[in-house]
């Protein structure tokens, strides 16, 4: 029997290595897969192992002469032993990635989860939460807040504990988010102003060399030649000077050149 039993144990593993690297390489079997390959199998043994214990019999009483009969010849207890050494051997999701995978659907993200705005990667979140449990690097203080008001039932435990996990690591990640997103902002922003301010200097320096005083430019903010505005803006000398006059258009001499406003009228 130990030896028969030894050898079908051999092949037991042999199968679930070949599955661990053929239809499971990339891929762990899901525990309802393991569970029903195993419940299969659990059939599976009891004809094969059964088979054998009536073949060693027979063996026996032949070499006695004598005819002796197992006292049930059904192998049930070597049937499941086999069956559960085949579901542990095989390689499966654990029971935490399960119960994280069925919590991260698109009804139970939504729950409360901040601001809509940053886009982030909810699955790395849950795999995080699946490393804590997996290496019990918990936050203690929020799990025995659940265990004692889930009763001492780890289960629902568990799946508090991930639900307000998820919904604290992903505010963190969302402030953070922002903090990133608003030093950036205020980084264009000032890059910007430095811009401006070179450009407005250019501009300034442009106007001085065409003959425009600083106290024009102070006045007038954004002059421009009256020939200038003639040719942009198509009006004559006259209109200008009366536009000048009514109090629509700014302008000034700078020597015998007029500058006004760079604006229409």
């Amino acid at each position: 029997m130990i030896v028969d039993w030894l050898v079908y144990g051999l092949i037991i593993w042999g199968l679930a290595v070949i599955l661990n690297k053929t239809a499971f390489r990339d891929k762990s079997a899901s525990r309802t897969i393991a569970w029903a390959l195993s419940i299969f199998l659990f059939f599976f043994n009891i004809i094969a192992l059964s088979t054998a214990k009536f073949l060693r019999y027979q063996a026996i009483s032949e070499d006695l002469g004598l005819k002796i009969t197992p006292n049930s010849p059904l192998d049930i207890s070597g049937a499941f032993l086999f069956s559960y050494l085949f579901f542990t051997f095989l390689k499966k999701k654990s029971k935490t990635k399960e119960v994280i995978k069925e919590l991260a659907t698109p009804s139970n993200r939504a729950e409360g989860m901040g601001d809509e705005k940053f886009e982030l990667d909810e699955n790395k979140i849950y795999e995080k939460i699946s490393e804590e449990i997996d290496q019990n690097t918990l936050d203690k203080g929020l799990w025995l807040k659940f265990f004692a008001e889930s009763d001492g039932n780890k289960e629902k435990t568990k799946i508090r504990y991930i639900k307000e996990r998820f919904k604290v690591l992903k505010n963190k990640e969302v402030e953070k988010r922002k903090e990133i997103s608003e030093a950036e902002i205020l980084n264009e922003e000032a890059a910007n102003e430095e811009a401006h301010f070179f450009d407005k200097n250019i501009y300034r320096d442009n106007l001085l060399e065409q003959g425009c005083s600083k106290e024009a430019i102070d006045y007038l903010k954004n002059p421009i030649h009256v020939y200038s505005y003639m040719q942009k803006y198509k009006k004559t000398e006259e209109k200008i000077l009366d536009a000048i006059k009514k109090g629509k258009l700014r302008g000034c001499y700078v020597g015998e050149a007029l500058w006004v406003e760079n604006k229409k009228i």
